[in-house]
């Protein structure tokens, strides 16, 4: 079939500016991620530290495989679409829906696999979390069109019917059918991704019109670069699986509550870097400094924020999750000081590949997932899970080190910067 992507031309009346589209995805992501944190804290409370562990390291490989599977599609959407790319955009929203189908079928098989031996109601709950999780990734790689386009309501407003429906759901299975909590935890997300799958296919659907499409071959290749970044980026999700392979499950559930308290904190920097990306595009050398100084500083800015919560952690944990989650409070310490370069590193990546230096992104990328890996490891071997989030706090701030570096060398040398994709 042939089909390219319809044009928006946005003015400057009706285009949002970059900073009320930031505020459009804040909120919109704070509320989301308030909504899952809740749930996810009261799956905590209703099973086993053990039981959760097993959740939340599901949760963990099956992110790094729907990463491996998308591609690099999720990062190459909104640039193509930002630079007009049409027939290569409506090429890789294809291959975006026919790897999320083919990961689906293929991960829940798996899992059937692996668990046929075991409860049959946990073998129904890991399935579901997968299957939400494909659907999640193929809708925000679909609506990387309309953020490129500066069209946040169309984001907002589908990341809000997705955590509102799996709410709604989760309260009246848990509570209102009394179905089991962890049961209905997995419905839950199930039907809220479904919901926000349709609305996902209304929006793109609408932007598909006859015309030329380019070749799998091109965009696959063109999206290399991105694939490499995203990839290692996600390999830092590995660190539950290392602490439960180094330790045991119940380990890895104790290193993941501190993990649940940290991501609402990265709802921010998730928005800044969607943002980047497609607005780096038509950044200029100047302009591209400016904004790599401005990330930097309110990195430092967020790193004293979390100064308060670092001295708190024990009674963080208590409060939140119980005395029975308490020995995993020195994980939460090291996570809170990692967060502000795991923050950083993501936006920082966007702007050098808007710039076109994605090759140098891949690298850094690998290199330092590898680097991650190898510190967290030794970490956990040394100092058991607080030794674990120590290294990754370590790796990231290498990593961000090095990305900046790059940003303000070549943003200050002209040959560089014409050089730096190739």
């Amino acid at each position: 079939m042939r089909m390219t992507i319809k044009r928006i031309k946005v003015s400057g009346k009706s285009r949002h500016s970059m900073r009320a589209q930031l505020v459009a995805l804040v909120v919109s992501r704070g509320t989301a991620g308030g909504i899952q944190a809740i749930m996810a804290i009261l799956l905590a409370r209703a099973v086993t530290p053990t039981e959760f562990g097993l959740v939340t390291s599901v949760v963990s490989v099956a992110t790094i495989i729907l990463v491996v599977s998308d591609f690099g599609m999720s990062s190459l959407v909104p640039k193509l679409r930002a630079l007009g790319s049409d027939p290569e955009l409506a090429r890789a929203l294809r291959l975006n829906a026919s790897s999320t189908a083919m990961t689906c079928i293929i991960g829940i098989a798996i899992l059937v696999v692996w668990r046929s031996a075991a409860d049959f109601s946990w073998l129904l709950i890991l399935s579901l979390v997968f299957f939400s999780l494909c659907l999640e990734k193929n809708v925000d790689t679909s609506l990387g069109v309309a953020i490129a386009d500066g069209r946040v309501g169309v984001s907002t407003a589908s990341l809000l019917t997705r955590r509102l429906t799996a709410v709604s759901v989760f309260g009246a299975l848990a509570y209102g059918l009394e179905v089991g909590t962890a049961v209905a935890y997995g419905f839950a997300l199930a039907a809220g991704s479904v919901v926000g799958l349709a609305h996902a296919r209304i929006y793109v659907t609408s932007m598909i019109l006859p015309g030329p499409q380019a070749s799998s071959k091109d965009v696959i290749r063109r999206a290399i670069p991105f694939f490499l970044s995203n990839v290692s980026a996600q390999f830092r999700l590995a660190d539950t699986l290392i602490v439960s392979q180094a330790m045991s499950v119940l380990a890895a559930g104790l290193y993941s509550a501190g993990q649940r308290i940290t991501n609402p904190l990265m709802i921010i920097p998730s928005a800044v870097s969607s943002l980047i990306l497609p607005h780096a595009s038509r950044l200029g050398r100047a302009e591209a400094r400016r904004l790599t100084r401005r990330l930097v500083g309110a990195a430092i800015v967020f790193l004293l924020f979390l100064v308060p919560l670092v001295l708190a952690a024990d009674s963080v944990i208590l409060v939140v999750f119980g005395y029975q989650y308490l020995e995993g409070s020195g994980a939460l310490r090291a996570s809170l000081l990692a967060l502000p370069f795991i923050a950083l590193s993501s936006p920082l990546g966007s702007l050098a590949q808007g710039q076109n230096f994605e090759k140098f992104v891949a690298w850094n990328g690998v290199l330092f997932a590898l680097g991650t890996l190898a510190a967290t490891f030794l970490g956990v071997t040394l100092a058991g899970i607080t030794g674990a989030a120590a290294g990754v706090a370590v790796s990231y701030f290498c990593k961000c080190l090095a990305l900046w570096g790059r940003l303000e060398m070549a943003t200050r040398t002209p040959g560089l910067f014409i050089s730096a994709s190739l």
